[in-house]
Order: C-alpha cells, then sequence, then structure tokens
C-alpha cells in the first residue's frame, strides 16, 4: 500500500488512538470508498483474532498499521532523516 506521505503517517499515528475514514482518507489520499473497504480489513482481522472491533468505523491505529504492512519503526525513521534534511 502507498501512502500519501511519511509525514502524514507519522503525524497520522502519533496523534490517534483510532482512525476512521477521514484518517484513513488523508493516510492513503485515497477516496471514502477505499477508506471503507481499508477500516473493514481492519475489523475482518480483529475478528479473526477473535476479539471484538471497537466500531465499524473506527479501527485502533497500532492494530491498522500492521493490518497494512505499516512499520511505525520505519516511518519514524524516514521521517527523522527527512527531518535532517
Amino acid at each position: 500500500m502507498k501512502i500519501a506521505s511519511i509525514e502524514t503517517a507519522f503525524k497520522t499515528y502519533c496523534e490517534n488512538i483510532t482512525l476512521n475514514r477521514k484518517d484513513v482518507e488523508k493516510l492513503f489520499g485515497c477516496c471514502s470508498t477505499k477508506a471503507r473497504e481499508f477500516i473493514n480489513e481492519v475489523n475482518e482481522e480483529i475478528t479473526r483474532q477473535g476479539d471484538m472491533p471497537i466500531s465499524s468505523r473506527e479501527v485502533p491505529t497500532d492494530v491498522a498499521f500492521k493490518v497494512w504492512g505499516l512499520s511505525i519503526k520505519d516511518i519514524q525513521k524516514r521521517y527523522r532523516m527527512l527531518s535532517e534534511v
């Protein structure tokens, strides 16, 4: 998955405990339909793990990043590199 920017991904992770459709749209630079699909994907994984999703409209940020294959450590490292330039 392609994120809108390293800065957006880093700030999204740090500033949000949960993500809603608008957050996901901003993170991936996608339309609302695609953002809902991303949220549904996370909720399906939460259900597969035997837990209850918190909402059909919100997902936990840390779980979402894992499901989407986004490593916050890698994003943080890249964000620092960009900040030093």
